[in-house]
């Protein structure tokens, strides 16, 4: 009879949470997304799409049609201005990935990402303007210590623990990637990238 209760407990407990919720979604109109990038010794590269419904479908169709073509993309590093061209990668299946880059027919004006200059982006699609800046830092990071920890878990394993201490400038939010290696007789995967954000 415990065991009945109990069953009977269980199944009135678990059916009686259910609730359906419905959710008046409204629909948004899609936005500009613009993946740039600008590092040391590289040019700069700028990729254009449209922003996609969170919870509609998506297929390699409409990934490949959010791609805005045709637009004015420049970047200045202060001294010259240069314009982008829209260049194409193929993926196969005829699908193709898009992306803004040096123009090759007007290397004048041309130029790589550089330490401690500032970049201006303007971008001109379907009627508007869109403006940023960035600046790559100088590499003003110090690693003013490093430390390594034995530990024992389980008892019969042991393993070193290390750290370093970082300084980095206190009004920017500058990220670094950190990957240990794997030494000989250890248990940890080849490469572990961690990122130490500030």
């Amino acid at each position: 009879m415990k065991q009945l209760i109990l069953l009977f407990g269980t199944c009135l407990f678990l059916f009686s949470c259910e609730k359906n919720i419905n959710f008046d979604l409204k629909g948004a109109n899609a936005l500009l997304v613009v993946d740039a990038q600008i590092e040391n010794g590289q040019p700069p590269t700028v990729a254009l799409s449209k922003s996609l419904d969170y919870f509609g479908a998506i297929s390699p169709q409409i990934l490949a049609a959010s791609f805005v073509h045709n637009a004015e993309v420049t970047m200045s590093n202060g001294t010259v201005t240069h314009t982008l061209k829209e260049y194409s990668v193929p993926l196969g299946n005829g699908y193709s990935l898009y992306y803004y880059g040096i123009d090759s027919s007007n290397l004048a004006t041309a130029f790589t990402g550089e330490f401690g200059k500032q970049y201006n982006l303007t971008i001109k699609a379907e009627g508007q303007t869109y403006t940023s800046k960035t600046t790559i830092p100088l590499l003003t990071k110090i690693f003013d210590s490093i430390w390594t920890k034995r530990r024992r878990h389980p008892p019969t394993h042991q393993k070193e623990l290390c750290g370093q201490g970082l300084q980095t400038p206190p009004d920017l939010g500058i990220m670094y990637g950190i990957t240990p290696k794997r030494t000989a007789n250890a248990s940890y995967p080849d490469s572990i990238r961690y990122l130490v954000t500030k």
